[in-house]
């Protein structure tokens, strides 16, 4: 009876500390999930423009148009996939460039910030086909993209996911 009775307490402290730990354990994963989406983002992106996928923009030439991922720290939960129409400055253009898709990250995850050298209200990555060209605001060459993505209800939680102009996707 005296084991029966250590053995149900020590499953109900080792429950009780489950069950305290969930939450936090819970939002450190939604964190990495989120960052695991815009990394494999960019990576599906890039391939989307060395693929044989038709562009759609009007009047287009195809051999500028690309397809590229838009983030704004003024919508912080939701960044955008698009078609870059705007063969000009390879950056994201409203209205001219065609939204395939808003991703919106999970729940109780938000960009904290972003840096190109200095800091950054937005950023547009754009891939150009054939090779594809990395464009990361309009620069081709020698730039890195750093996104800090952070915890609404922590802060101090935070995953870096960085893409350079060679195309190399880290998460941190």
């Amino acid at each position: 009876m005296v084991e029966l009775m250590v053995s149900i307490t020590i499953m109900a402290l080792m429950a009780g500390a489950v069950l305290f730990n969930w939450r936090p354990t819970e939002q450190t994963f939604a964190l990495m999930r989120s960052a695991h989406q815009i990394a494999d983002d960019f990576r599906r992106v890039q391939q989307m423009a060395v693929s044989t996928e038709a562009f759609t923009c009007d009047e287009t030439d195809p051999d500028y148009s690309g397809y590229g991922i838009y983030l704004n720290i003024s919508q912080p939960t939701e960044y955008l996939i698009f078609e870059n129409c705007n063969n000009v400055n390879w950056t994201y253009s409203n209205p001219e460039d065609l939204i395939k898709e808003t991703q919106r990250l999970e729940e109780g995850v938000k960009i904290q910030g972003m840096t190109i050298g200095d800091p950054a209200s937005a950023a547009s990555v754009v891939f150009v086909p054939p090779n594809p060209i990395i464009y990361i605001n309009s620069t081709s060459e020698g730039v890195d993209l750093i996104i800090t993505l952070e915890l609404i209800d922590d802060v101090s939680r935070t995953k870096q996911i960085k893409i350079n102009t060679a195309g190399r996707v880290e998460i941190n």
